[in-house]
C-alpha cells in the first residue's frame, strides 16, 4: 500500500502556476525569476502576487523593454499601426515598444531589434565585391543590406543635387535648416510622439506614385539617392559636395568606434572637412572608451552640421587608386623607350611634353588632370596654391599640352582612342586604365616614377536620409565598420579593383595583412636577370609568380598584381580644392582655350 501511493503521488500533475499575463517582465530570464519566486513563495505560504507590486524596477532593468517614444526604431510605426487593430482580449499581441531592446555589453550601450533592419547604398560601379551584398548579412546578423550601383563619381554628384534640390535640403552653405528637417514630425513616419497616420493627400499621392512606378520600370539615380541611406562618393566630389549641404557629418559617437580608431590618420583627414567650404581639417582625435556623456543609450550615426555633437567627419574613406600611364608597345619605338628609361629609370611626368608624342596623348578625370600633369614636371605639388601662376613655365606647358600634345581629353573617349591606336599614352585612373590593359597584351602599364595622384572612394550619409520613410538606418554605422575590417583587405590583385584604406597609411603598404612580404607580381622595377638563371630557388619563384598571375609574368606587371614601391606613393598626393586665387587663373586658361576652339 505505501508503494501504492508512492507511485501515485510520482505522476500526480504539478501544482498549476499563474498565466503569464499575470506575471510583470517578459523574456526567459523573467520567467525564470517568476517561477523561482511562485514555488518558494509557495512553499512558505506568501502570495507572489504581493510580491510583485512591491519589487523595485531597478531590479529588471536588463530585461525591461524600453517606453513608447523612446529609441524608435524604423519599425515601430508599422507595429503601432497593427497592435492598434487587434482585438483587446487578443493576448499574444506584442506591445509596440517591444520592437526594441537597449542593452548594454561590457557598458557599452547597444541595441537589439526584433526585426530586420534595412540599409539602402549606392556604391560607384565595381568598387566593391558582390560578395558583401549577402556578407554583410551573415556578419551583422540583425539586417539587411540592398545595393545599387552608379556609373561615375560626377554621376553620384549630380543625383544628391537633384535629389537634394527636389526635396527642399539644399540650403547653402551653412546647414541652415537641417535642424528643422531632423526634428519635425511628418505625417505617416515614425517619430518622437509615436506613429502619425497618413493623411488622404498623403495617401492619394502614394497611389498616384505607385501607378507611375507600374507604368515605367525606369529607375534614375535620383530614385536612388533618395531612397539611400550611404552613398559612395569621390574624395574630389567630397568639398562642394560638403559645402553645398548634399551630405551629413558623423556625430561624436564614431570617435569612440573600432572603424575610426584603426583608421589611418591620412585618411581621417581626408573625411574631415569644414563644412563652409568643404576645405580639408584636422581630425578629430579618436577616444578610446565611452565616457559619461556618450552612455546615453542609442544614438543616431548622422546629425545637422550645426547641431550640438557634430564633428567634422563627413566621409568615410574605404578604398584608393592613383593616376596611371598606358602606352601602346606596337607604336612607340624600342628605341625611344630605351632612351626614357635610360634618361629617367621609367616614364614621368616630363616625358608627356616629348616631340615624338604630338597629338598622341589622350587624358581622362577631368581638366584638373591636365593641371597636376604640368605642376608636377615643373616640380610642384599637384596643390600649389598659385596653381598655373606659380611659374611661366607651367603656363606654358599648360598651352603646349593643350595645343600640341594632347588628342583628346574626355572620360570616355580617351580609353577607347589608345584602344584604337589613334593615341599612344593614355593618363587616368587606376580602375579604368587597369581594366583596359588586361584586355590586350599590347599595352604596358606604368605609374610615374616621380610619384602620382591619389584618389579615394568615400561612403557619406546624404542629407535627404531624414527624409525617407522612418529616416536613417541604424546600419549606417555597421556598415562603415564592415567595409574597413582588417578582413576585408585584398592585396593579392594589387591595384586592381582597388586598394583597402586600412592596408595603407600614407607611406607604406602593409602586406602582412594578407601573410605576404610583398606585392604577388613583383615590386614595378624588379629584374629577374638579378639572380642566376640555374638557381632552383629562383626558377620555383618565377614559377610561382607566373602561377599567381595567370600566365607569364613581367616582375612588377602593374596588370598581374604588381605594385610600385612604398617611395613612389611617399611622393605621391591627394588632389585638394584649388585656392580661389587657382581657380580663377585656371578658369581664365580654359575660357582662352574654348574661346579658341569656337573660332
Amino acid at each position: 500500500r505505501a508503494r501504492a501511493s508512492m507511485r501515485a503521488a510520482s505522476f500526480a500533475a504539478p501544482a498549476p502556476y499563474p498565466p503569464w499575463h499575470v506575471i510583470p517582465g517578459r523574456g526567459r530570464i523573467a520567467r525564470r525569476r517568476r517561477v523561482e519566486t511562485f514555488a518558494k513563495g509557495e512553499r512558505n505560504g506568501t502570495s507572489d502576487q504581493s510580491k510583485n507590486q512591491t519589487q523595485s524596477k531597478e531590479t529588471q532593468h536588463s530585461d525591461r523593454l524600453v517606453n513608447r517614444g523612446v529609441l524608435l526604431s524604423r519599425r515601430l510605426g508599422l507595429v503601432s499601426l497593427t497592435s492598434g487593430l487587434l482585438p483587446s482580449g487578443f493576448g499574444v499581441a506584442p506591445p509596440s515598444a517591444g520592437a526594441k531592446l537597449n542593452l548594454e555589453y561590457d557598458g557599452v550601450p547597444s541595441v537589439a531589434y526584433a526585426f530586420d533592419a534595412t540599409l539602402e547604398v549606392v556604391a560607384l560601379r565595381n568598387s566593391i565585391p558582390p560578395q558583401w551584398e549577402t556578407e554583410f548579412g551573415k556578419v551583422t546578423r540583425k539586417g539587411k543590406v540592398s545595393i545599387s550601383t552608379a556609373a561615375t563619381p560626377k554621376d553620384v554628384y549630380s543625383d544628391l543635387k537633384k535629389a537634394s534640390s527636389s526635396l527642399g535640403v539644399l540650403n547653402g552653405l551653412n546647414g541652415v535648416g537641417f535642424n528643422a528637417v531632423m526634428t519635425q514630425q511628418q505625417p505617416g513616419l515614425p517619430g518622437p510622439n509615436g506613429f502619425v497616420p497618413p493623411t488622404e493627400a498623403q495617401l492619394a499621392a502614394a497611389n498616384r506614385s505607385k501607378k507611375k512606378a507600374n507604368s515605367t520600370t525606369k529607375k534614375d539615380g535620383k530614385t536612388k539617392i533618395a531612397k539611400a541611406d550611404v552613398v559612395s562618393l569621390g574624395d574630389e566630389f567630397l568639398a562642394p559636395a560638403v559645402a553645398n549641404g548634399l551630405v551629413l557629418p558623423l556625430d561624436e559617437s564614431v570617435l569612440c568606434s573600432d572603424w575610426y580608431q584603426r583608421l589611418p590618420k591620412v585618411w581621417r583627414r581626408l573625411g574631415s572637412r569644414n563644412f563652409v567650404d568643404g576645405t580639408m581639417v584636422d581630425p578629430p582625435a579618436p577616444t578610446r572608451r565611452y565616457d559619461a556623456n556618450t552612455k546615453r543609450g542609442f544614438k543616431p550615426t548622422v546629425v545637422s552640421p550645426n547641431a550640438p555633437g557634430a564633428t567634422s567627419v563627413y566621409g568615410v574613406p574605404y578604398r584608393w587608386g592613383c593616376t596611371l600611364f598606358a602606352y601602346r608597345v606596337d607604336k612607340i619605338p624600342k628605341a625611344l623607350l630605351l632612351e626614357i628609361e635610360r634618361d629617367n629609370g621609367g616614364f614621368d611626368w616630363p616625358d608627356l611634353w616629348r616631340p615624338e608624342f604630338e597629338k598622341k596623348l589622350a587624358f581622362g578625370s577631368g581638366t584638373r588632370t591636365q593641371l597636376s600633369a604640368a605642376l608636377r614636371s615643373e616640380n610642384f605639388s599637384a596643390n600649389e596654391k598659385n596653381g598655373p601662376l606659380s611659374s611661366q613655365k607651367v603656363t606654358d606647358k599648360l598651352h603646349q599640352l593643350r595645343e600640341k600634345q594632347l588628342l583628346v581629353q574626355d572620360d570616355l573617349q580617351y580609353a577607347q582612342a589608345l584602344s584604337n591606336g589613334d593615341a599612344w599614352i593614355a593618363v587616368g585612373p587606376s580602375d579604368d586604365i587597369l581594366a583596359l590593359a588586361r584586355k590586350t597584351s599590347l599595352l604596358k602599364v606604368v605609374v610615374p616614377k616621380s610619384g602620382t595622384i591619389l584618389f579615394s572612394d568615400v561612403w557619406v550619409v546624404p542629407a535627404t536620409v531624414f527624409q525617407k520613410n522612418g529616416g536613417p538606418s541604424p546600419l549606417i554605422g555597421n556598415w562603415f565598420e564592415y567595409t574597413t575590417m582588417p578582413g576585408r583587405v585584398n592585396l593579392r590583385s594589387g591595384l586592381r579593383g582597388g586598394v583597402a584604406t586600412t592596408a595603407f597609411d600614407g607611406e607604406t603598404i602593409r602586406y602582412d595583412l594578407n601573410r605576404m612580404t610583398g606585392p604577388s607580381g613583383g615590386f614595378v622595377g624588379d629584374q629577374a636577370e638579378n639572380a642566376s638563371d640555374d638557381s632552383a630557388e629562383t626558377a620555383l619563384s618565377n614559377f610561382i609568380r607566373n602561377a599567381i598571375a595567370g600566365g607569364d609574368a613581367t616582375p612588377g606587371d602593374l596588370t598581374r598584381g604588381g605594385m610600385p614601391r612604398d617611395d613612389v606613393f611617399q611622393n605621391s598626393e591627394f588632389l585638394e580644392p584649388l585656392t580661389p586665387r587657382a581657380t580663377q587663373a585656371y578658369n581664365d586658361i580654359i575660357r582662352q582655350w574654348t574661346a579658341e576652339t569656337r573660332k
